[in-house]
């Protein structure tokens, strides 16, 4: 089930713009081959459902968005899965980000608790900077930090960025090319993302 509350914008006499400030999705599944699998089962085996998952977007005209992502197991009651991100932009295109995210698994064990920060700065005309820190709770650690700067102008664009992690320093350099896509290294962070 999805729902969306909808601001209405006026923006010119004959323009009008809608934009999304509220979305909220509720979903779980049943497994009907779990349960003709498990019809002679009792106990903590038979379980067909799925975790029920929860979504919920906020998002305010053009400078902030809240985002949180959950699951709650209906057999343990137990909350599987949190993420809370939020995401704050101005005009010229600076931006600050958190992100929050915790996971348990079938036993209750954590198995992710960490904090991820980032801040990008429009310095000049086509000049960005950016850091970007990754901290895990249940390691007790900073195992991450980024520091990018990042050229761009009208067909083109560079960037040159320091990445810190435990036992592993690199400094990367990329191209983008308008129209063919960008040229890069693979990190561990785009892979997870499915970028």
């Amino acid at each position: 089930v999805t729902n969306f509350v909808v601001a209405k914008q006026e923006q010119e006499p004959d323009r009008i713009a809608y934009h999304d400030l509220v979305r909220l999705k509720v979903q779980q599944s049943y497994d009907f081959n779990h349960d003709r699998e498990s019809l002679e089962m009792e106990g903590p085996e038979r379980r067909p459902f799925s975790n029920l998952g929860v979504e919920l977007d906020l998002t305010a005209p053009r400078f902030l968005t809240l985002t949180y992502r959950g699951e709650w197991s209906p057999y343990d009651g137990d909350v599987k899965r949190n993420e809370v991100a939020a995401a704050a932009s101005s005009w010229r295109g600076d931006s600050l980000t958190l992100d929050y995210r915790q996971a348990r698994d079938e036993n209750g064990a954590t198995v992710l608790d960490e904090i991820t920060g980032g801040i990008l700065v429009k310095l000049w005309q086509g000049i960005s900077a950016a850091y970007r820190v990754n901290h895990s709770f249940q390691l007790d650690r900073t195992y991450e930090t980024e520091y990018v700067v990042r050229l761009e102008r009208q067909c083109w664009g560079m960037a040159v960025s320091y990445v810190d992690k435990p036992n592993d320093r690199r400094i990367m350099v990329g191209f983008t090319l308008t129209g063919l896509g960008e040229l890069r290294p693979i990190t561990a962070m785009d892979l997870s993302s499915g970028s």
